[in-house]
């Protein structure tokens, strides 16, 4: 199953990089449409550059001044308006579906404790069992929790395993709740030092 629209736009919109990549993407095409000059295209494609290769050189994608690791998969990225999102880099490595499942889940439950340990203002696009989650993190306060699409976890499963799920004839760990519909927020909330 394809993700849909919504599930994409928010993934896109909750990460502050990708949004400086699409802005300038939406601006070089209006400019093309409103010119037809070829060289537009060839700008757009050098604006683009940089950010692709920061995604594969750097060991989290972004700059160190502009993140903040606070997992090995899981890393803050900073927004202009000085909120963090958070974002899952997707372990590369093992096509091993059960093993980056195992990798996934284990990272997701230290999470809190890397949160309390990075206070901050926070963005998350995320289901209602991590939203419970969050609401338990010691000194967290849940500024709105906004109801953004509702989705399984199939096409999100398959995302964060570059396609193994697709692939995976075996007993997957993720597999009974993969089917279910949940809820998905647009939450934003402060970690406060104790």
């Amino acid at each position: 199953m394809r993700r849909s629209f919504k599930s994409c736009f928010y993934a896109v919109i909750s990460n502050p990089i990708q949004v400086a990549m699409l802005i300038g993407v939406l601006i070089g095409l209006a400019i093309y449409i409103w010119t037809l000059n070829m060289l537009v295209i060839f700008i757009i494609l050098l604006y683009l550059i940089p950010f692709c290769v920061l995604e594969r050189t750097l060991p989290n994608g972004y700059p160190y001044f502009l993140s903040r690791r606070l997992t090995p998969m899981f890393y803050s990225i900073r927004s202009p308006a000085g909120r963090f999102s958070i974002v899952l880099k997707r372990p590369h490595g093992t096509s091993d579906c059960r093993a980056m499942m195992r990798l996934i889940a284990a990272q997701s439950r230290r999470l809190p404790e890397a949160l309390i340990k990075a206070p901050g203002k926070y963005r998350a696009i995320t289901h209602e069992y991590v939203l419970r989650r969050i609401e338990r993190i010691p000194g967290a306060v849940i500024e709105s929790a906004r109801p953004v699409y509702v989705a399984d976890m199939t096409a999100t499963l398959n995302a964060l395993t570059g396609g193994a799920c697709k692939k995976c004839a075996e007993h997957c760990p993720a597999a009974a709740g993969r089917q279910t519909r949940r809820q998905f927020y647009d939450v934003r909330f402060t970690i406060h030092t104790e």
